[in-house]
């Protein structure tokens, strides 16, 4: 892949969960479980690549214990709905999330995507190893092409706060496919790559550790440095059924090409949340 990408600078209102990660002794409460929701919209301003994004989020939790130890007081379940928002895309989808324990969360997801045909969305290239910096990409900025795409995802997080530090390691699966417009590769805003229109498995990885400061009016401000990696793979299926030795069918995923892409960012977060039942 052909791209030198420096490390960007993001402004964006996020809501994080806060958690705690050592062992204290267990202690039951008397307070019922009830599902409760919460409502973040998040503002998000980035440059390389220049972009804004809203994000609103609905999310109803439920704990599954009443401990208070704290590897096990925010067990929950959950489910919720992102809307994404930007000039180039409308992302909408809901999710389901399991955390067996205060510090682990597992969520899957179902995530439709419609591109609007401007900017650089949705914008095709030949090949995965196709070069797509940003004097390209502006070059062609009218090539981008309007259609669906979508994408299925599981994502495991392993979170902690000490103090007012909290730090969070998340890894993605995703399934991406989209509509012929897309096709062979198309340019992904989000991801920052190109993405397979017949089908894509993309891996992510987010580590980033956030330093925590209490502002005015229960609003939050978190300051400290992300590092993302992005990996796409160009995976074809085969399916190969071997009639006179087995009744069972055998699949075999072979990877053709695949790129890879790690960036550090610098992060400042304002987080405002309204909850209710």
């Amino acid at each position: 892949m052909k791209r030198s990408s420096p490390p960007k600078t993001t402004l964006m209102m996020l809501g994080l969960v806060a958690i705690c990660g050592c062992a204290e002794a267990q202690t039951v409460t008397p307070s019922p479980e009830r599902w409760k929701r919460r409502i973040d919209n998040t503002f998000v301003f980035v440059l390389n690549p220049l972009g804004i994004m809203d994000s609103l989020d609905v999310t109803w939790t439920k704990p599954i214990n009443r401990s208070d130890d704290r590897l096990h007081k925010d067990a929950h379940v959950a489910a919720g709905v992102v809307n994404r928002l930007a000039p180039a895309f409308l992302r909408v989808g809901p999710w389901f999330e399991y955390s067996p324990l205060s510090v682990v969360d597992l969520r899957v997801g179902v995530e439709p995507i419609y591109y609007f045909g401007t900017f650089k969305a949705f914008l095709p290239f030949e090949s995965a190893s196709a070069n797509f910096d940003d004097e390209v990409i502006q070059a062609r900025q009218g090539e981008a092409a309007a259609g669906f795409a979508g994408r299925v995802y599981f994502a495991p997080t392993l979170k902690a706060s000490a103090g007012s530090v909290v730090a969070r390691v998340r890894a993605e699966v995703a399934y991406y496919k989209a509509q012929k417009q897309g096709e062979p590769f198309f340019y992904e805003p989000i991801l920052d790559t190109l993405v397979k229109a017949e089908g894509s498995t993309v891996l992510t990885v987010e580590a980033l550790a956030l330093r925590e400061f209490r502002l005015s009016g229960g609003q939050t401000l978190l300051l400290g440095p992300v590092y993302d990696l992005t990996t796409v793979s160009d995976l074809d299926l085969f399916y190969l059924w071997f009639a006179a030795h087995t009744d069972h069918p055998l699949y075999v995923a072979v990877v053709k090409e695949s790129q890879r892409r790690g960036r550090w960012k610098r992060s400042v977060a304002h987080s405002e949340t309204d909850t209710g039942l």
